[in-house]
């Protein structure tokens, strides 16, 4: 699975791997050509196939930017919903930056609820289930933990 933050910093000559914000966790989520044990009833093991996965974490305050995406948008919208660079979110560009790791229909968003405004048009072109909307921003912790018990 790779993790990744909306708004991350990077440092060029970076490989998408190595960027801090991608992070790779041992879920029982593997890369391609890779495969699990797992132990049956009988207990034979068996290989199972598996495919990555993307967990976007979308739902930080942005506090750090905020009078720069409030300059820039005209609102206190958190950094990963503002147009930054080029008309583009930084949450698109890193949406973007995942579909390069793995399949777009294998990407997980994490926002917070009191973002709302920010992303209805993101729920539009999501299926429902991968749009992970938490009650509020408790940290980073629960907003990958949270998402993962609907990765299956």
């Amino acid at each position: 699975m790779h993790i990744l933050r909306a708004g991350a910093r990077q440092t060029r000559g970076q490989t998408i791997e190595s960027l801090g914000m991608a992070v790779a966790l041992s879920a029982g989520v593997r890369s391609p050509g890779r495969s699990i044990r797992s132990r049956n009833g009988g207990g034979i093991m068996r290989t199972i196939p598996t495919s990555p996965w993307a967990l976007l974490l979308a739902g930080g305050d942005g506090r750090r930017l905020k009078p720069l995406t409030r300059q820039i948008a005209g609102d206190p919208r958190p950094k990963q919903f503002c147009a930054i660079l080029d008309g583009e979110t930084l949450l698109d560009r890193t949406r973007r930056r995942a579909e390069l790791l793995t399949r777009g229909d294998q990407h997980v968003v994490v926002v917070s609820r009191e973002h709302e405004p920010y992303y209805t048009g993101l729920a539009t072109q999501l299926a429902p289930d991968r749009l992970v909307v938490q009650p509020r921003n408790a940290g980073t912790a629960p907003g990958i933990l949270y998402p993962l018990l609907r990765i299956r």
